[in-house]
C-alpha cells in the first residue's frame, strides 16, 4: 500500500497551506511566526530589539494564537469529496487541502 504524504499547515483550525515538501511547509510556519513576532515589535514601537524583546514577542504572539501545526497527512486514495480527521480531532476536507496543494504548486 502506497503512501502520499502532504503537509498541512493550520492556523487556528483553518488551512493556511499546504506542501508535499515538509522543510516548505516549516519554512512557512517559521516565517508566518517570524511575521507576527515583527507585528508585536511593531505594535511595541521597538525598532531594535534585544534578545528579551525578541523572547517578549515570540511570547506575545504565541498568545495572540499566532503559532501555525503542522500535519502530515497521508491523501494516497483519498478523493475530493474526502474528509480526512487529523490528530488533534479536527476534520479537513480534501477539496480544501487539494486546492491549497494547488496554489502552492503554482507558486514553486
Amino acid at each position: 500500500m502506497s503512501k502520499d504524504y502532504v503537509y498541512v499547515v493550520m492556523l487556528d483550525g483553518s488551512i493556511v497551506y499546504v506542501s508535499r515538501d515538509k522543510e516548505k511547509a516549516q519554512a512557512f510556519s517559521k516565517d508566518h511566526f517570524d511575521k507576527a513576532c515583527q507585528e508585536v515589535l511593531n505594535d511595541w514601537e521597538i525598532d531594535d530589539p534585544n534578545e528579551k524583546n525578541l523572547e517578549e514577542a515570540a511570547i506575545q504572539a504565541g498568545m495572540d494564537g499566532e503559532n501555525c501545526t503542522i500535519f502530515a497527512i497521508d491523501i494516497a486514495n483519498k478523493t475530493e469529496e474526502d474528509t480526512v480527521e487529523l490528530p488533534n480531532g479536527d476534520e479537513v476536507d480534501m477539496e480544501e487541502i487539494l486546492e491549497k496543494l494547488e496554489e502552492e504548486d503554482d507558486f514553486s
